[in-house]
């Protein structure tokens, strides 16, 4: 949770916007992350996962899958094409110096350009197949790694068609992709049968299918659906939820497809990873922070109008972005989550780095052990707060109180109040817990405004934070813990051959 300035400008945590508060739950994952190597003594589960070796094999691995040709050219002022993943698929082109975030995202782009254009398995890899008249289609796409950006750019497209349209693409249109286009329609007709699945992609795509791969198909779509919309999830299609993600484009597409009334946000900061990419300017840095963390929508087009006037490029990827994903300006109230960093999962991935490096049983066992000995940590740490609020809240509501001089308060009657300080005004609504700045309702505690308002009339503020930053919803959260289980000295015997 982000804290909030104590200077006028309430959107904003910091004069360059980036840093936040550390949670107790990022604080604690980098007090524990030591402790990551638990199963070390077990003799089982270090059987085929000996240190050396294992980091010998993973960083063999890794060179060696990723060394892939090396951009050399000056890429300083030089603009690139970030792929679109939301572009619908039969308007969907590879151009020249397009960029990929993923080897998964850049096939996918193919397949969809090869069905559009009636393209085989054989046509869409480098070169394509056989053309009319025996002649080799000349039409070549080149890709090059970017290890510097961790992407796939297409460097070079040579040729030109000569080959007449396939209706057979062979294995590109497979199970998995008919999935991922198929969830939805599946959610309003879950009685689809094969036969009437596999006209409709021969009539949407127009390309041959078989029975066997559609089949195959429904049962995926039909797992994914039973498994996300379990009544034992209680996900209610997302409603009074809010997810926070990075910009893989099959996790968006899956929750708006399977939960589509959560509110989906994506991560703040790999949207600016995407954007010093293209445009590293310490300026434009400073301003998309102070936009992203804008609680109205006037601050959050006064910010980017300054980076337009910088850069029109820059504006225009930005607003490419949905900016209702990943601005506060437009997040739903009522949920005390403010959150537009993904700053806890980042943490906890680097935690279990070392672990997931391992075989899977040792890599599950070392998770298992991490996660009982935090749940047990986190579950103690209560019992040292003074009070039934978070330590973290309460010292944000002490900052808070240090620049209510700048503040005057009007009252109006019905417990609402103006906050003024020079030409700035903003409405406190004491009984709807609410500020026209936002701030109050995306949080869950008073903030700057709010706190003006309760202290002019000596009153704290503590009684009106959330209940979700109580002591109570603390313990609920860690009152269950994993259960221990045997180690691998009691475990059943099998017949199949040791690593």
């Amino acid at each position: 949770m982000a804290s909030s300035s104590n200077t006028r400008d309430c959107s904003s945590d910091s004069d360059d916007g980036i840093s936040d508060d550390d949670s107790l739950d990022v604080t604690l994952e980098q007090e524990l992350a030591g402790g990551m190597n638990l199963t070390q003594d077990d003799e089982f589960l270090n059987l085929s996962c000996d240190d050396d070796k294992l980091a010998s094999w993973y960083s063999s691995v890794t060179d060696a899958e990723m060394s892939y040709p090396e951009d050399d050219e000056q890429r300083i002022g030089v603009e690139f094409i970030v792929h679109n993943p939301m572009t619908k698929w039969s308007l969907l082109h590879p151009t020249e110096k397009e960029i990929y975030a993923n080897p998964q995202q850049l096939k996918f782009a193919l397949t969809n350009y090869a069905v559009a254009n009636g393209c085989d398995n054989k046509r869409i890899q480098v070169k394509y197949g056989k053309a009319e008249g025996g002649k080799t289609c000349p039409w070549v796409l080149w890709v090059s790694w970017m290890g510097s950006d961790r992407s796939f750019q297409i460097k070079k497209i040579s040729g030109t068609h000569i080959c007449s349209r396939s209706y057979d693409c062979g294995g590109l249109v497979n199970p998995d992709w008919i999935a991922k286009y198929y969830v939805k329609e599946f959610l309003s007709k879950p009685d689809m049968k094969t036969r009437e699945l596999k006209d409709d992609i021969e009539k949407k795509f127009f390309c041959k299918v078989n029975m066997g791969e559609c089949h195959r198909a429904k049962v995926r779509i039909q797992t994914l659906i039973e498994g996300l919309l379990s009544e034992d999830l209680g996900l209610n299609e997302g409603r009074e939820l809010s997810i926070i993600s990075d910009q893989h484009k099959g996790l968006i597409e899956a929750v708006q497809e399977v939960i589509p009334h959560v509110e989906h946000t994506q991560c703040a900061r790999h949207i600016y990873a995407n954007l010093k990419k293209i445009y590293s300017s310490d300026e434009i840095r400073k301003l998309f922070w102070l936009a992203a963390k804008s609680t109205v929508e006037i601050q959050f087009m006064n910010h980017m109008n300054a980076i337009k006037a910088i850069s029109v490029g820059a504006y225009d990827h930005l607003m490419a972005r949905n900016p209702k994903s990943w601005c506060r300006a437009f997040f739903a109230l009522g949920k005390a989550c403010e959150a537009i960093e993904n700053g806890m999962s980042e943490s906890f991935n680097s935690v279990i780095d070392k672990a997931r490096k391992k075989p899977i049983i040792s890599m599950l066992e070392e998770i298992r052990l991490y996660m009982m000995n935090r749940c047990h940590k986190m579950s103690k740490i209560h019992e040292t707060w003074e009070g039934d609020i978070y330590p973290s809240i309460l010292q944000k509501l002490a900052k808070f109180k240090m620049s209510l001089r700048y503040w005057n308060v009007f009252p109006s009657g019905g417990n609402c109040f103006e906050v003024r300080s020079g030409f700035e005004a903003y409405k406190v609504d004491m009984e709807g817990k609410n500020c026209t700045c936002r701030s109050w309702g995306l949080c869950g505690y008073p903030r700057l405004h709010a706190c003006a308002t309760f202290y002019s009339f000596h009153t704290g503020p503590e009684k009106n934070v959330s209940f979700y930053f109580e002591k109570s919803k603390f313990v609920e959260a860690y009152k269950d813990n994993i259960q221990p289980l045997n180690g691998s000295n009691m475990w059943e015997r099998s017949s199949y051959t040791k690593p």
